[in-house]
């Protein structure tokens, strides 16, 4: 999610025209969110794996996908700060 998209999360408020939606998933579960995407007519039309897919709907909405990984916890690896 950009700087723009969080700014507009955690405000509340709309700051510009949204016809995407950015979603983050658990790696694991990556098949289930393409069944439920081509259930909803969406293609996908862009593979850049690991990063990221993107699929669009006929009517010009689009889904960027960005797989995530947990760990045992069910929590995401904390990066080092080093």
């Amino acid at each position: 999610m950009s700087r723009a998209e969080c700014g507009c999360a955690e405000s509340g408020k709309q700051t510009r025209d949204h016809r995407d939606l950015d979603l983050m998933h658990r790696f694991d579960e990556e098949d289930l969110v393409l069944v439920a995407l081509a259930r909803a007519e969406f293609a996908e039309t862009l593979d850049a794996r690991p990063v990221r897919f993107v699929h669009a709907h006929p009517d010009g909405r689009e889904s960027t996908c960005t797989r995530c990984r947990y760990g045992r916890t069910g929590v995401p690896p904390r990066r080092s700060s080093t």
